[in-house]
């Protein structure tokens, strides 16, 4: 296992929100950076906001599996409950996705789309009751950057996964997403 430091990196503004509304990520003074030590094979890096339309870009760095899931969905919902409504998950140096990741996924997606998270305790049967309700609306705020191919295998096989976009390239995502997000407003 390795020492890994999850750094957000947010504007001041954002910073103090971001405080405020999770304290348990104990922020280091009035730095504009939130530290989290945590003790596994995963990290998630944010950039700041892309103007004008506020995507934030979220890298995954690692396994997304049992032990990093939540760690994902927590971070996204920080995100979310900070103001940020457009996500763009970089899957490009992620080395793998278990089920669990595939819940994770789902559930980001759900959190972006304002609808209930589902309840992990479900296991398989929340995925199979929520594959039954996927629309290609459920990704409209949410998309994968580059998945690597064992990433893009789970989700081809994953059939509560097929409504994420899937963009080779950052600059074509970003675009993407800002043209969601004008057709928004």
């Amino acid at each position: 296992m390795l020492f890994l430091t999850k750094w957000f990196p947010f504007p001041a503004s954002l910073y103090h929100q971001l405080a405020k509304q999770t304290p348990h990520l104990s922020p280091v003074r009035q730095s504009p950076l939130i530290v989290e030590p945590v003790v596994c094979n995963f990290q998630l890096i944010t950039s700041l906001p892309f103007p004008p339309v506020g995507v934030i870009h979220l890298q995954v760095i690692g396994a997304i599996d049992r032990h990093s899931y939540e760690s994902l969905i927590a971070t996204a919902g920080v995100l979310h409950r900070a103001g940020c409504r457009h996500l763009l998950l970089d899957l490009r140096q992620t080395s793998k996705i278990e089920l669990s990741g595939v819940f994770a996924l789902l559930n980001i997606a759900r959190l972006y789309a304002n609808q209930a998270l589902l309840d992990p305790e479900l296991g398989w049967g929340a995925l199979h009751a929520a594959a039954a309700e996927i629309t290609p609306a459920l990704g409209k705020h949410v998309k994968l950057l580059a998945p690597t191919p064992a990433v893009r295998q789970m989700l081809q096989r994953a059939s509560c996964c097929q409504f994420f976009e899937i963009y080779a390239e950052f600059d074509v995502a970003l675009v993407a997403c800002s043209n969601q997000s004008e057709s928004a407003t």
